[in-house]
């Protein structure tokens, strides 16, 4: 038999069976539990060869292969006619825990279960309480000859009886997230034995995945159910993350699936972080990403427990701080398990793109742009998630156009939701802001299609416009919001002659400046239009945009700024209770209801660990040379009911707690 990793062997103290496991009768089973737990490895360093021969050497004082044969055989038999005193026997001896004094031998065991693999055939549904016992067996804990038999048993009674499959991945895949203490020998083994140990539960997977092709289908569904709970531990997420990783190596035809199941759990966390922190304090994602990194290291250093919650007694009744307090602990762990979880995708992503054969590459993009459309942009207020496509779609020009391509096809698609159209529009502008491998000739290009579709829809919205309405309009007022994000940040890439301009010509007050074709009138045009996009765009983006605009002599808006605050959106939207999800991207209250959100979803990268992998991909803001922040005076004859709910709306604005609505920070 080829050598296999493992532990060192159990040493049992009798090498004869014991009589008192033999007459032992369980009263009680369970046929559910199936908790077995391992650390997770790296790399497979052994092969299975199911070929081999079994070469089972009896022991002296020990039952020989050809009896115990015979007995099993006898057994399965009797159990079919109403008898169980042998059957009951041989069940009892695989729900021993290895180590015990009166525990069989694991060659004893080896024995046994190398029989029941000549009657696996014979093991229906009216056996599955003996099969149950087998896999309940903590065959980890045995030594590496006893493994390969299990695993062969693994295999025979798989493919035999297909219904036995979940149960036994199930089991396996258990040990991708946890170690149990209960696991006798493997709870004392070192990290290295841990690595091997879990490296056998792979080649359990190898093997059945091998055997029978079929099953890929029955482990996926598995791999999903198995899921740690959003609440577990940093290292479940993490240890199972990265097991589900190593399964696509030898089951390559799961891999977007499993891809796409680790985006999907890691996408719910990012936004339930997200939403709490919205509700706390403005300065509170500060401490949580300060001190997230130390509870990461601290969690690396300590085992698993059942319970890793406060010790507090649940009963005790807490102050409102003390909640607070309670909610920020819950809150930094999860910031921590994101940041784990996303530089382990991170380095996944850089190993597929890194191949040398560019379809591998490629393939790899693919899988990220699918993500997006399936899972990540439908998915309102996720922070963090994105920035692995907002990474990969800047390593080539090929794959930046086609994220460009991505966006600009779902926001033109009528066929799409309004809500998908308005964050595509908000992801596509946020891209060509932040993104500081976009050439000058990628903006240019984005601004331009921006501009198209923007013209092409007020053009056909403006004959039954009455007034600005996000409802009916959403998809338009996204994209005009777009381009005056990315106005504010890339304008110098919108000049007609980018090279020749010179910050110094600003700072000296030389402001008659030349913009490409279409820059200046794609403004002028639309913010005169009844459809009002800078009323219905969100306040801080406006504000900021009318400062740089007046400042390089593009437009003027402040004279339409004023008279917007006597406008009342809500006159034109008589139906808002009935909006839902289409207005997702818009405030939740009094005007700011009916106004855009400051969201750009490629807001600062705050996460300590996996925030290297962007920091060189990511475009701070920067101010324009000259600008005084200070607002220009203007005439304002508006009541001072109108000013306070221009206040009230100022308080609408959501800035992801950054210093300004352009995310300065």
């Amino acid at each position: 038999m080829p050598h296999a990793v493992g532990v060192r062997a159990t040493t049992t103290a009798a090498t004869t069976t014991p009589q008192s496991i033999l007459s032992r009768k369980r009263a009680a089973r369970d046929e559910d539990d199936e908790e077995t737990s391992q650390a997770p490895s790296k790399r497979l360093k052994v092969s299975f060869d199911a070929d081999v021969d079994v070469k089972l050497v009896d022991r002296p004082g020990e039952k020989d292969v050809a009896v115990i044969k015979e007995e099993v055989r006898r057994a399965i038999h009797q159990r079919t006619t109403g008898e169980s005193g042998e059957y009951e026997e041989i069940k009892d001896l695989f729900d021993a825990k290895p180590g015990l004094q009166d525990s069989p031998s694991t060659t004893l065991l080896r024995k046994y279960l190398h029989a029941l693999s000549l009657q696996a055939n014979r093991l229906t549904g009216k056996f599955s309480d003996l099969v149950v016992a087998v896999l309940k067996t903590q065959w980890l804990a045995h030594d590496e000859a006893f493994a390969s038999t299990y695993i062969r048993f693994l295999g025979q009674i798989g493919s035999s009886h297909s219904a036995y499959l979940p149960r036994i991945f199930r089991m396996l895949v258990a040990n991708f997230s946890h170690l149990s203490t209960s696991a006798g020998v493997a709870s004392r083994a070192t990290a290295s034995d841990r690595q091997k140990l879990v490296s056998r539960v792979h080649l359990a997977l190898k093997y059945l995945l091998q055997l029978i092709p079929t099953s890929s289908g029955a482990l996926l569904t598995v791999l999903a159910k198995s899921y740690p709970f959003i609440d577990e531990t940093r290292k479940a997420h993490v240890d199972y993350a990265r097991n589900l990783l190593k399964a696509i190596e030898y089951a390559p035809e799961l891999k977007s699936d499993i891809l796409d199941l680790i985006t999907e759990r890691l996408i719910k966390i990012d936004v339930e972080v997200q939403v709490d922190i919205d509700e706390l304090e403005e300065d509170i994602e500060d401490l949580l990403v300060d001190d997230s990194q130390k509870q990461a290291d601290h969690d690396d250093n300590i085992e698993d427990s059942e319970d890793e919650s406060d010790d507090d007694d649940e009963d005790d009744v807490e102050t409102a701080e003390e909640l607070e307090e309670r909610r920020i602990k819950v809150l930094k762990v999860s910031v921590g398990k994101m940041d784990a979880l996303l530089d382990l995708l991170f380095t996944e992503y850089t190993g597929m793109s890194s191949a040398d054969k560019s379809n591998d590459a490629s393939a790899m993009f693919e899988l990220l742009l699918a993500q997006f459309s399936k899972t990540v942009l439908p998915t309102y207020r996720s922070r963090h998630t994105q920035f692995l496509l907002f990474h990969f779609a800047q390593t080539s020009p090929d794959f930046t156009n086609r994220f460009i391509s991505t966006c600009l096809n779902i926001i033109t698609d009528r066929t799409r939701t309004s809500f998908l159209r308005m964050s595509a529009a908000a992801y596509l502008g946020s891209f060509a802001a932040r993104g500081t491998h976009i050439s000058s000739d990628d903006t240019l290009h984005i601004f331009h299609q921006l501009s198209t579709f923007v013209d092409r829809v007020r053009f056909e919205y403006e004959p039954r416009c009455t007034g600005p309405n996000l409802k009916s309009f959403g998809p338009y007022y996204s994209a005009f919001q777009a381009l005056t994000y990315i106005f504010c940040f890339r304008w110098r890439d919108l000049l007609a002659d980018p090279e020749d301009f010179d910050d110094e010509d600003l700072l000296n007050g030389l402001t008659d400046l030349q913009w490409a074709p279409g820059v200046a009138d794609i403004f002028r045009t639309n913010m005169s239009s009844v459809l009002n996009p800078l009323k219905v765009c969100a306040p801080g983006i406006v504000e900021e945009f009318a400062k740089i605009a007046r400042h390089l002599n593009l437009v003027y808006v402040y004279h339409i700024l004023d008279a917007n605050k006597r406008v009342r959106l809500s006159q034109f939207v008589k139906t808002f209770a009935a909006m839902g999800r289409e207005t997702a991207l818009s405030g939740l209250h009094a005007e700011g209801a009916h106004q855009l959100d400051a969201y750009f979803p490629f807001d600062p990268y705050r996460l300590p660990a996996s925030r290297k992998w962007v920091e060189e991909d990511y475009n701070e803001w920067k101010g324009v040379p000259g600008l005084h922040r200070a607002e220009p005076e203007v005439e304002d004859d508006s009541s001072a009911e109108d000013e306070d709910d221009d206040e009230e709306d100022d308080d609408d604005e959501i800035t992801d707690g950054t210093q300004t609505p352009l995310g300065s920070q």
